[in-house]
């Protein structure tokens, strides 16, 4: 076997440019040293008379923004250990990193930057990453490149939360931006319920996908109460065509989209009704749905609604208690303190950065309806 080089013949590697060869200092940065990283934090199971058991690798992936490693994790050790030792391990390496775990196997994706505290909306990259996807919610930036979610695939229903100025009412006012320039408002129909009074939301009132604007929980129930009605109707068009799905229908239906800004505020047992079986359901029938809340506290998100949200996105909470409602794990608690950082979980947690799109930008982007007149004036 070879023998592994010390870091000082690394960086005279890197001295003398012979780098060019395809060494790589952040690579075998993260191979050799994090040994050392693990036993110095205490991340090893100490043994009398015997040397430390420690997370041993087994695989390392090469991969386009850095690498992923993955380590066996010794009996006795959390993959909430690791997570407390994060900020550590990213001063360590000179970089960013992300970890989750899959069993025993502890996944730690080192990346050469970190990402960026604040990023302007750039119009042309939002609707470019949005239109390749079928029904794309775009999300930001992170180590990966320009993350979108598209509703139509697994994460077809989302939940949105974090605390006041976490940058929730950015996120929403980007994503909505991005769809509403990306797709005909013939193929997405969008419903808006603001509970802020229009506060948050209604600068998109009369964009010209906007099917309804709701200000109330009475106005809010009618619109689930025939969002219910009308995938009933879509459901028994698919069984009689034969399909189970909307994209199996050729010059289909438009999907509709339905985003809700303090769901928390909705209360009535039969909107709530309502909305967990459009959870459950709908989805196959192109009605989708986004909730969104300052208070994400378990006892305003009932258990049975969270259940049928497969996609989150949580920006940083109070505490680990409203982290672990959004993520099921404590991460957004200890998001650094940028408005619009924000954790994106699917089948694993990303960190990304929103992109940040004024109102005065949103006014001059959005096509309004030219039929309609509001106090006179043609819009």
């Amino acid at each position: 076997m070879l023998p592994v080089p010390s870091w000082e013949v690394v960086m005279q590697v890197a001295g003398t440019g012979l780098l060019g060869a395809g060494v790589c200092i952040f690579s075998i940065c993260c191979r050799d040293r994090m040994r050392d990283f693990f036993l110095n934090s205490g991340l090893c199971i100490k043994r009398t008379k015997k040397k430390p058991l420690l997370p041993k690798l087994v695989k390392r992936i090469k991969e386009e923004h850095g690498e992923l490693l993955i380590y066996t994790i010794p009996s006795g050790l959390s993959l909430e250990q690791f997570e407390n030792k994060k900020e550590a391990m990213e001063h360590h390496i000179q970089g960013a990193c992300e970890l989750w775990a899959v069993g025993n196997l502890l996944h730690i994706k080192a990346m050469k930057q970190k990402i960026p505290q604040k990023i302007y909306y750039n119009r042309a990259l939002v609707r470019h990453e949005v239109r390749k996807t079928v029904l794309g919610v775009s999300l930001g930036h992170g180590h990966g490149g320009y993350y979108v979610n598209d509703l139509a695939e697994a994460g077809c229903h989302m939940l949105v939360g974090g605390t006041t100025n976490s940058g929730k009412s950015v996120f929403l006012r980007q994503a909505l931006m991005g769809m509403i320039d990306a797709y005909h408002h013939e193929d997405l129909r969008i419903n808006l319920i603001d509970m802020k009074r229009g506060a948050e939301l209604g600068l998109f009132e009369h964009a010209e996908h906007i099917e309804n604007f709701a200000e109330t929980p009475q106005e809010a129930g009618i619109i689930f109460a025939e969002l219910n009605k009308e995938a009933d109707r879509r459901a028994v068009q698919l069984r009689r065509k034969g399909k189970t799905n909307i994209s199996q229908v050729e010059g289909g239906w438009p999907r509709i989209l339905t985003v809700v800004d303090e769901f928390a505020d909705i209360t009535d047992e039969g909107a709530l009704n309502d909305i967990e079986r459009l959870l459950r359901y709908a989805r196959f029938s192109g009605i989708h749905i986004i909730l969104s809340t300052q208070r994400p506290e378990v006892k305003q998100i009932p258990g049975s609604i969270k259940a049928n949200l497969p996609a989150s996105v949580a920006f940083r909470t109070k505490n680990i208690y409203d982290s672990r409602t959004i993520l099921d794990n404590q991460l957004a608690a200890y998001l650094p303190p940028f408005p619009g950082r924000g954790i994106f979980q699917l089948s694993k947690d990303k960190e990304f950065q929103v992109p940040y799109l004024t109102e005065t930008k949103v006014q001059q982007y959005i096509r309004p309806r030219v039929s309609e007149t509001i106090e006179g004036e043609l819009l």
